[in-house]
């Protein structure tokens, strides 16, 4: 599949199934015990939803139940939460406000970083700056340039927990 968008300079080939564009590899540096459980935390594909809309049997609770588990998991270890995009449903104002208070809404539990999924490009880069610097989001991308050409968004990030150095570059 191919998102042809006027607003990124290079197009996106997007491989089936979704989630391969944002699978992340992450590599812990170092050849010692961390000092406190470590625990990596990926979520992914929201579409936009905050709260289940109650319309499929199969769903799982929404941000209330993603933060739920965000705080056990923090209670006995260092959590590093990572998603890898497809939370945008669409570009409409309320499409967007949608976006926006997902968005918040991770902040809330400490997201480290967010891909750029296939949802996201459909917004143009400076307009995915601004949905989402208000919630201090930092975007990854290996492959997508901005209006002018220049790189967007983080190809890799480092973080410290548990006394560990890991590396993590979106795929």
């Amino acid at each position: 599949m191919m998102i042809r968008s006027t607003s990124w300079v290079r197009r996106v080939r997007l491989e089936e199934p979704w989630w391969l564009i944002g699978l992340f590899l992450m590599v812990a540096v170092g050849c010692r015990q961390a000092d406190r459980p470590v625990v990596v935390l990926v979520s992914g594909d929201s579409q936009g939803w905050i709260t289940p809309c109650g319309c499929a049997a199969n769903q799982s609770g929404g941000l209330a139940r993603r933060a739920t588990l965000v705080s056990e998991r923090k209670a006995g270890a260092d959590v590093l939460l990572l998603d890898v995009g497809g939370s945008a449903i669409g570009t409409s104002e309320y499409q967007r406000l949608k976006f926006a208070s997902l968005l918040r809404g991770l902040n809330a539990m400490n997201l480290a970083a967010m891909n750029v999924g296939a949802s996201e490009t459909e917004f143009s880069p400076s307009e995915l700056i601004d949905i989402g610097s208000p919630a201090n989001i930092r975007w990854l991308a290996t492959n997508l340039r901005d209006e002018h050409g220049e790189p967007f968004g983080n190809a890799v990030l480092k973080y410290h927990l548990g006394g560990l150095e890991i590396e993590k570059l979106p795929v």
